[in-house]
Formats: structure tokens, C-alpha cells, sequence
């Protein structure tokens, strides 16, 4: 048989099962040879990864369970035996049942799992608003910064001035009502700040969209949220006009419920157009007890205001200082894109909160340039919405040495996250691993069950499953998805809940926190976005020259994801078409950092795609659509190294795209800095994006280069800038 051979494992079977049920010989004497049954013995050495040995013995079955100490502890095997031991008992008491009803956990686990492990420090679920938090510490210290965005402070009662101003011109100019909802399409300046904190004072729920997207996915938004009104720079300049008008006094409440919508934000939908999650007020409530409660700063909390406002982190981002008295940073594109400025930002801030791929930029620019000690005052760093590397939390507790590190979870239909798993400022431990979660937050509870809705054991893996006050609405205008994934289980005698099935898998560990073990279908997670791949294969499939495609995910050895598509066209389309294409209907972050082009795909005998067939994107890239073109001097060489490099390809032209080779926001830093160190020079991300090509960059970076000031000599400097007209030639006739 064509099998792969391992010395770590038997190539046909890992699990055996047998039973002994002949007859026990008796003793036989035969002249002067007596023969019997010898006593059991033990084998020192598994044959197998387990072994299920079962005897008859009378009306009597004896079982043993033998196992290999590499895989399994004895505490594991132990368990194993008291289930079996269970399951047959409830199959002599229930023949007639289906197994997967039957119930093979004792009454102690059962505890141990759906009440013990839920079991955190008591909360008092909070019912006040947000708003009312905010007006609190409006009251507290009115003169206290609130918002700093760029030249731009505002203390909490100037920020109060203008939301209320924004509040009741929304109710009397606008004609908005309690329940309406009201778009938010505005840059990251204060005034995101200020228009979400009126709408939600105007008694409306705010739905988030990035001025980034493209314009029909935005069309799409705000005609499937029937957004009463939409608040962009226009409607906001015309509110600037006459705000002078408008009272500054809080606007009475309408008698807002905990129940009522405090925003809805939009994820990618499996069918092809973005889902619209409902998230209360309530939700947002004990949210922020447990925030408040548990992860308040020794100083005030200044926090970086980093992600997307369509982004559900952002409402943490934002609010979490702004109701204990602390201060919002608002950080820009620009800060964003450029390390060293984000950096700068970074040395006032308390509190952080990122995804791994920024963090992963940020620690390597901290311990590179030795900048731990400017970091003193980070209380706490939040990560989470990705998978996290082990060696990530291992350079974080390096660059900042004095912060807690808190490993957070959870989808949007859970209220931001859901789970924290807490290691204290100094060495991690040694059992530190980025996929262990930790518990869940207070009058939030979570469960692992499996295909059937029943409890999973400690150990064994199954679907994580959210239920308590961070369960959300559901969503927006789709009652058959939200009667899918929001369900009512019964999961014990007494104990029928309401949980939202999340579609991660996960596992209890002794210690009662949850390991993160992937998912259970084909959404994935990409620098902290959610994404549905069925969604862009729906768009992939609506260009006319494609006949099918599937979209899958990569991971490098660092962890760093990308979204490959694999197609099958009738006629030759290149790198560019698709991205340019894509990017009418898709945000970036969606769009596939690579692209493959196949006779046909890979099936398995039942006909769906089978994706460990699909060749790596290395081996058939497809054309970005520009002619290769080698490099012609040591600048345009060092360059192609950097970009192979940092995209992770070879035979890289001088006049390819950056972005068509697979780059995106988080690999342009990491190139720019790259570029930065090898020739001596303070490149913006901006001039990366400017100069897509390794042609249009070095030509930069020549005219600016000063001979002698990087490592770069006269000599060779000579050459390259005799190239320069030559380069301009070429690229005009291409």
C-alpha cells in the first residue's frame, strides 16, 4: 500500500479494539506436561496510541485501556474509563436510544463543566447607559482631556458641549427617533468621537462604515440598515454651520431600555453581502462592569483609539477611557503607517489594544531600536482578534516589561470579547501559549459541546458556545441565519439556556480556561477582521471570464496570514484585473494577497473542492500583468531582496506592483522599515504607497541620496544615478 510512513505512529491504525470472549481454558495435564492460563502481565511499551482490552469473564466484562504516555496523561486514560463505564451503563438503561443522546458524563464533570468552570469573581450586572457613564465623569472633571487628536485636546466638558449639540440636532434638524438608526461614515479625528456619542445620546443605535470601503458595499450598508440619516464631512459641515443653535444641555433619555440598540456593526456573510450584528445597550453595559471593574490603571487609563470604528474593538478602544476619566489618543493613517510616529504616540498611553500583526511590527521596532524603557507606563496590553503566536506574547512581555498581558476572545455576537486570560507584568511562564483564551467575564458564560449540542469533556475539542448578558440581538433583517446561530439548548437537567453557537472550536484545560483550536467551517481571521471566504468567492464568481474559485487561507512561519484564490477561467485575467475588480465591491482587507489560476480544481470522490489538493500559490503564481523586468543596479537589487523578503516570493521585476505580489497595509511597514535601514534614509509609508514599484522607489530614493550618506559608495552611487534617465526612458515606453 502507497502509505506515509512515520516512525512516530502504526501506518494503518491508531486506536485498537479487542475482545477476549472464549472460553478460559482450564488446566490440562497431558503424560508429564501440565498446562495453564498465565497470569496477566504488564507490557511496558504501547503498542499503539491506545488499546481497549476488553475480557469476558463469567457474565462479567472486564476493560483495560492501554495508552501511550507521549500523548496522554494517566489523568486522561482515567477518564476514558469512567465515560465508557457510564456510556454502557446508560445503554443498559436507555437500549433504545440513539448513542449520540445517550449520556456519558458523570454528575461531578457535568458540574465541574457548565457551572464550576463559568464560576468568575460575582459581578453586579450594571443597567446605566454609556451615556450615563460619560456624563458622570463630564460631572466629575469637566476640565479633564477627554480626546487628543493630533494639535487637538478636548476636555470632557468640551466634548460634552458638542455631543449634545450633535444630539439634539439629530432629534429636531434630523427628525430622529428612538429606535432609528443613523450611519457613521467619518475619518478618526474627534469628531468620530463626538458623532457617535450623540447618536447614542440622541436615543438612536449607530451603525459604523469605513469612508474606505468601496461605495457598493456602502450602498449596501446603509439601504439594508434603512439608516435614518447618514453622518459624513458633508452632514457634518452643515451641522458646524448652525450648531451654534442647538442647546448644550444632556438630552433627556426617551426612556431608553437596556434592551434597545446601542449600534449595529457589520461582518462578512457567508452568502455573498455583510451581515448586520445588533448589539444592545445592556450587552455594552456589562461589558464595560467587567472592564471597569476588573482592568482599572493605577493612573488614569490613556488608551490609543487604533482600530476602525467598523471594527467592534473600537467601541473598547473608545469607551474604556472615556468613562473611568482617562483620555482617547487618537491615532490617524498616517501615525498608524509610519512605526516610529506610532511609537512616539505610544510612550504616553496606559492602556493598548491591537491585533497580533500590529503588535507583531510594534515589538520588533521597540526591541530592535532598544525603546523598552520609553514604555514604562503601559499598565496593560490587550491582544486578541487573530490567532496568537507563542513567540509573540514572549517579545511583548520584552517590550513591555511592565504590563500585564490580557489574551482576549470573542466574536461580535458576544459584545467585543468574551474571554481573558491574564499573565502579570515580568517572565511569562512556561507554559504561556497565545491559544489558551482564559475564563470567561462576569454573568458570561461559555460552553464547548459538540455536533449534538451535549457537553464535551475536559480535553476533547468542540464548538465554543456564548451564553449570558454578552449574547447579542442577532441579526439585522435575516431572521433565518439568526435562528441558526442563536439557539436554545437544554444541557442538563434544569439548565436551558440561550447561546450563540460561534463556529470555533475549543477545549476545556484542567485549570478551567479554554484553548483556541481553529474553526469548524471557512471563515478565518486576517488582522483582526472576520471574514467569510464564501463571501468573496461569490464575488470572484460574478466576473465574467471566471468559471469557479475557492478562497483559502496561508500562514507563514510567523504566523502572519494571507487569503489565497484559486481559479478556473476561460481566458487569461492577471493579478491587477482581479484586485481592481474586487476592489469594487470588496474592503481591502478582503481582497487576496495572491492569486492562482488552474485548469480545473482539485475535487474529492463526492465532488466538493478537496483544498489539500490545491497547489502552494508559490508554484503557480499568476501574472501580475507587468513584464518582467531584472534589476539593473545594486539599489534595485537590494530592493528585490527586501521584497522577496518581506512577500515572501522570488523572480520579483522592478516594475511589479507591491500590492498585486500579495502586500498589504501591515507588509509595507514592514518593507519601508527595511528599505529605511539598508540605505540610511527616514522613508514615510506614504511615499511606499506612492511608489507601488521598485523602479518608481529606487528612482526616489536616488535623487534624494546624497553620495557617501548610507552604506552605498561614491562609486556605486555614480552608476545608479546614470541609470536614472534610463529607468525614466523604459518605464515611459512600457
Amino acid at each position: 500500500l502507497p502509505l506515509q510512513r512515520s516512525m512516530s505512529r502504526s501506518p494503518l491504525f491508531d486506536v485498537m479494539v479487542v475482545l477476549q470472549n472464549n472460553e478460559q481454558a482450564a488446566t490440562i495435564t497431558a503424560d508429564r506436561l501440565s498446562i495453564s492460563a498465565y497470569p496477566e502481565m504488564e507490557i511496558p511499551v504501547s503498542k499503539f496510541d491506545l488499546v481497549f482490552n476488553f475480557v469476558e469473564l463469567g457474565d462479567e466484562l472486564h476493560a483495560s485501556i492501554e495508552y501511550n504516555t507521549d500523548l496522554y496523561e494517566q489523568a486522561t486514560a482515567e477518564r476514558m474509563a469512567a465515560h465508557l463505564q457510564q456510556l454502557m451503563s446508560a445503554v443498559i438503561e436507555h437500549p433504545s436510544e440513539p448513542i449520540a443522546r445517550l449520556d456519558y458524563l458523570g454528575e461531578e464533570e457535568k458540574r465541574q463543566l457548565l457551572v464550576s468552570f463559568n464560576d468568575v469573581p460575582p459581578l453586579q450586572p450594571r443597567t446605566l447607559l454609556v451615556t450615563d457613564l460619560f456624563e458622570e465623569q463630564v460631572r466629575k472633571q469637566p476640565g479633564a482631556p477627554a480626546v487628543v487628536a493630533g494639535e487637538t485636546t478636548l476636555s470632557y466638558a468640551e466634548v460634552n458641549d458638542k455631543v449634545n449639540r450633535v444630539a439634539h440636532y439629530l432629534r429636531n434638524a434630523s427628525g430622529v427617533k428612538p429606535g432609528d438608526l443613523v450611519g457613521i461614515k467619518v475619518d478618526r479625528t474627534e469628531w468620530m468621537v463626538i458623532s457617535i456619542l450623540g447618536v447614542l445620546k440622541s436615543g438612536a443605535a449607530y451603525v459604523p462604515i469605513d469612508p474606505e470601503y468601496p461605495q457598493e458595499r456602502i450602498d449596501y450598508m446603509i439601504a439594508d440598515s434603512n439608516c435614518r440619516v447618514l453622518v459624513d464631512e458633508e452632514w457634518l459641515n452643515t451641522f458646524r454651520e448652525q450648531m451654534h443653535l442647538y442647546s448644550n444641555a444632556n438630552p433627556s433619555s426617551f426612556d431608553l431600555q437596556p434592551s434597545d440598540l446601542a449600534y449595529v456593526i457589520y461582518t462578512s456573510g457567508s452568502t455573498g453581502q455583510p451581515k448586520g450584528v445588533m448589539v444592545r445597550h445592556c450587552n455594552l453595559s456589562n461589558f464595560f462592569a467587567n472592564v471597569l471593574d476588573r482592568h482599572t490603571g493605577k493612573a488614569p487609563v490613556v488608551m490609543p483609539f487604533i482600530a476602525s470604528h467598523a471594527f467592534d474593538i473600537s467601541v473598547f478602544q473608545l469607551f474604556t477611557p472615556l468613562l473611568c476619566g482617562g483620555t482617547s489618543l487618537m491615532v490617524n493613517r498616517e501615525q498608524f503607517q509610519d512605526m516610529s510616529r506610532f511609537t512616539d504616540l505610544l510612550t504616553g498611553a496606559t492602556f493598548i489594544d491591537t491585533v497580533p500583526g500590529v503588535y507583531h511590527l510594534l515589538a520588533n521596532h521597540i526591541l530592535e531600536n532598544k525603546l523598552e524603557g520609553y514604555f514604562r507606563e503601559v499598565e496593560k496590553i490587550f491582544i486578541g482578534g487573530d490567532a496568537i503566536a507563542d513567540s509573540l506574547l514572549l517579545r511583548l512581555s520584552k517590550a513591555f516589561t511592565g504590563a500585564e498581558i490580557i489574551v482576549t476572545y470573542g466574536p461580535t455576537e458576544g459584545t467585543i470579547f468574551c474571554t481573558g486570560q491574564v499573565y502579570a507584568p515580568g517572565a511569562l511562564p512556561a507554559d504561556a501559549k497565545g491559544s489558551v483564551i482564559g475564563r470567561p467575564l462576569g454573568n458570561v458564560s461559555l460552553y464547548i459541546l459538540d455536533a449534538h449540542q451535549r457537553p464535551v469533556p475536559l480535553g476533547v475539542e468542540g464548538e465554543i458556545c456564548i451564553a449570558g448578558y454578552g449574547l447579542t440581538k442577532g441579526y439585522l433583517n435575516r431572521p433565518e441565519l439568526t435562528a441558526e446561530k442563536f439557539i436554545r439548548v437544554r444541557l442538563a437537567e434544569g439548565l436551558e439556556v440561550p447561546l450563540y453557537r460561534t463556529g470555533d472550536m475549543g477545549r476545556w484545560l484542567p485549570g478551567g480556561t479554554i484553548e483556541f483550536r481553529g474553526r469548524s467551517d471557512d471563515q478565518v481571521k486576517i488582522r483582526g477582521y472576520r471574514i467569510e471566504t464564501g463571501e468573496i468567492e461569490n464575488a470572484l464568481q460574478a466576473h465574467a471570464a471566471i468559471d469557479s474559485a475557492v478562497v483559502t487561507v496561508r500562514q507563514n512561519a510567523e504566523g502572519e496570514k494571507e487569503l489565497v484564490a484559486y481559479i478556473v477561467s476561460r481566458e487569461e485575467v492577471t493579478v491587477a484585473t482581479l484586485r481592481a475588480y474586487l476592489g469594487e465591491t470588496l474592503p481591502h482587507y478582503m481582497v487576496p494577497g495572491r492569486f492562482v489560476q488552474l485548469n480545473e480544481l482539485p475535487l474529492t470522490p463526492n465532488g466538493k473542492v478537496d483544498r489539500k489538493k490545491l497547489p502552494a500559490p508559490e508554484e503557480t503564481a499568476m501574472s501580475t500583468g507587468s513584464t518582467y523586468m531584472p534589476s539593473r543596479n545594486r539599489a534595485e537589487e537590494r530592493m528585490v531582496t527586501i521584497w522577496e523578503e518581506v512577500l515572501e516570493r522570488k523572480d520579483i521585476g522592478i516594475q511589479d506592483n507591491f500590492f498585486d505580489l500579495g502586500g498589504n497595509s501591515l507588509k509595507i511597514i514592514r518593507m519601508v522599515e527595511a528599505v529605511n535601514a539598508a540605505f540610511g534614509k527616514n522613508l514615510s509609508v506614504m511615499m511606499g504607497f506612492k511608489y507601488p514599484n521598485i523602479a518608481e522607489l529606487a528612482e526616489f530614493l536616488l535623487l534624494e541620496e546624497q553620495p557617501g550618506e548610507s552604506g552605498v559608495s561614491d562609486a556605486d552611487m555614480e552608476t545608479d544615478i546614470n541609470t536614472v534617465d534610463e529607468t525614466l526612458q523604459i518605464l515611459n515606453t512600457e
